[in-house]
């Protein structure tokens, strides 16, 4: 299978005929696929660098459909799968939008953190703004900021800038709730980055960085 082979390490660049046969098999039974086979499938396709620009926009016009069908978790990966590969399909991107803003505003509880941080990341990178789902994924965000990894963050932080969503709010919460300590000298540099980025800069934020990047540097 597609995801089998992906979880090995083969990539399209080395089996190409594996994928193309896996592809047009596929194509010619997306009627009978499940939401979850679907995602898996191009969760397997992105990571084997395999979603080429021939299969990604029957794929893509099939998640649009099963959009309300998904669970929260694959609407994720159905987007990520798409960004990942450089694959822009702006109806499946809309249609999951849409849900996912729903999903998220009925219940952010139940949403988690690699979710957010894989939606908004897709969101940002393909540069296609869903405003509802924009609103949504910072909103659903402040919790989950004390328990994020640093890679998280700093993810959540650039995708939501570039959406224009991280608001002051938003780094307000960060700079009261995340662990500055954890962050690498890179990872802090990125975050100050993000915060310029997004035009709201928490100056104590921005001199807890610069306080923890200037005396690593002086250690060194």
């Amino acid at each position: 299978t597609a995801n089998g082979a992906a979880r090995v390490g083969y990539s399209y660049e080395s089996h190409s005929q594996l994928y193309g046969a896996l592809s047009s098999a596929a194509l010619a039974s997306l009627d009978k696929f499940e939401p979850q086979s679907l995602s898996t499938f191009l969760w397997s396709l992105a990571r084997a660098k395999a979603l080429t620009s021939q299969v990604a926009p029957s794929l893509g016009d099939a998640a649009a459909r099963l959009a309300s069908q998904f669970s929260t978790r694959d609407l994720s990966i159905c987007v990520w799968s798409f960004a990942t590969a450089g694959r822009m399909h702006a109806p499946m991107f809309d249609a999951i939008g849409e849900v996912a803003a729903r999903r998220i505003r009925g219940a952010p509880e139940e949403v988690s953190t690699q979710s957010i941080v894989d939606m908004a990341w897709a969101y940002a990178t393909l540069q296609h703004s869903v405003p509802a789902l924009s609103e949504a994924l910072a909103a659903a965000a402040l919790p989950h900021l004390r328990a994020a990894k640093a890679r998280q963050v700093n993810s959540l932080s650039w995708s939501l800038a570039g959406l224009g969503a991280a608001s002051a709010a938003y780094f307000d919460e960060v700079a009261a709730t995340v662990k500055l300590e954890e962050f690498k000298s890179g990872q802090l540099i990125r975050l100050a980055g993000s915060m310029a980025f997004s035009g709201h800069v928490h100056t104590g934020l921005l001199d807890g960085i610069c306080e923890r990047v200037s005396s690593r540097g002086a250690s060194a």
